[in-house]
């Protein structure tokens, strides 16, 4: 009987069943949750506001890219990651609208919408790479380090934040930027060069299309399509770490 007694207590510790979680411990949570999407909802609508439809139309790319990304990866899906890559996407679709339209205007000294076709593709290429550069930097400082983090280290370590940033970003352009210029942005330059050509067949089954919505529209479709075709796991089956979020083919490389 001696002996049975710390078998029983061994036993008794192993069930020891864990601590629930507490009341303040869900409303943290619920906070969490709410502030984040807050901010992806409000991404979409300040994009709007200042973007038309270019800003949520590559904002819900994005975030929908990330979030069938994860899935196929087995990540799992939290609204934090997907409204900051649902920000993010905002954000380059405010990238897309200005290097569409007001630095054409600026630089040639007419709106892209009146390039001809040769140039529309052309223009769609020379923007890639600064994209693709100001997508992995904001990429970066808010979903790999984090803003404040970010904010914090800039300040108190700015050289060796800067070098950080730098390698994320080369890294990142080394390994999608070719798959990108060669199998993304062909179809993209190809859209965005025949917007009023595309509107005015569906017109004929539908009724009228703005050309720059449906422009925009087939962009944030092939976002989240190109998130999701490109999204892998590493060869033992595990979920691969990236922190990019969905992107477009033609002009982002995905995520996520």
């Amino acid at each position: 009987m001696a002996e049975q007694n710390p078998k029983e207590e061994h036993k008794s510790e192993e069930k020891k069943p864990e601590a629930p979680t507490t009341q303040s411990g869900s409303i943290d949570s619920l906070v969490n949750t709410l502030f984040y999407g807050a901010i992806g909802a409000g991404s979409l609508a300040l994009g709007y506001n200042a973007f038309g439809t270019t800003g949520p139309s590559l904002g819900v790319g994005f975030g929908v890219g990330q979030y069938f990304s994860n899935l196929k990866t087995g990540v799992k899906n939290t609204v934090k990651d997907i409204s900051l890559s649902t920000l993010l996407g905002t954000a380059m679709g405010g990238l897309i609208y200005y290097g569409l339209g007001a630095a054409s205007t600026y630089l040639f000294g007419i709106p892209f919408e009146q390039f001809s076709t040769i140039g529309k593709i052309a223009y769609m290429y020379g923007i890639l790479p600064p994209f693709m550069l100001a997508q992995y930097a904001t990429e970066y400082i808010l979903k790999a380090k984090g803003v404040l983090a970010y904010l914090k280290d800039i300040v108190l370590h700015p050289f060796r934040t800067i070098k950080d940033t730098y390698n994320y970003v080369a890294d990142k352009m080394k390994e999608t930027f070719v798959p990108v210029a060669l199998y993304g942005q062909p179809l993209f330059a190809v859209v965005a060069a025949f917007p009023v050509q595309i509107t005015g067949y569906l017109s004929k089954f539908i009724g009228y299309f703005n050309p720059i919505t449906v422009r925009d529209a087939i962009f944030g479709i092939g976002d989240a399509v190109y998130g999701f075709m490109t999204a892998k796991k590493d060869n033992k089956g595990k979920k691969k770490e990236e922190h990019a979020p969905a992107m477009h083919p033609g002009l982002t490389p995905h995520p996520a």
